[in-house]
């Protein structure tokens, strides 16, 4: 009966309570969180490249980590590159519409 005891009640998780009471609010702040999300990841990756870059060089690290980390750097800022092309796009796009 003690195992029984230490056993907590389960609990509703609001976030999807509130996402089926109200889905666009719900649905645009994960958008918005998902957003600042790859962008904080992107600049991480971008500075552990360059880190791992300048112990490369400096001969702290391996050389093929400093690559590695490097190459996923540039394939990073390649995404984030092209995102930004596809919403600018997009943008250009809803200013050429006819009203």
């Amino acid at each position: 009966m003690d195992a029984l005891s230490s056993i907590s009640p389960v609990s509703l998780d609001t976030s999807i309570l509130a996402e089926r009471v109200s889905p666009t609010v719900a649905t645009s702040k994960a958008f918005g969180t998902y957003l600042a999300n790859a962008a904080s990841e992107t600049i991480g990756t971008i500075r552990a490249g360059e880190t791992a870059m300048i112990d490369g060089l400096s001969g702290k690290g391996s050389l093929q980590d400093a690559v590695s980390a490097v190459l996923a750097a540039e394939s990073s800022l390649q995404s984030v590159m092209a995102i930004r092309d596809k919403a600018i796009s997009a943008y250009n796009e809803i200013l050429r519409m006819p009203i």
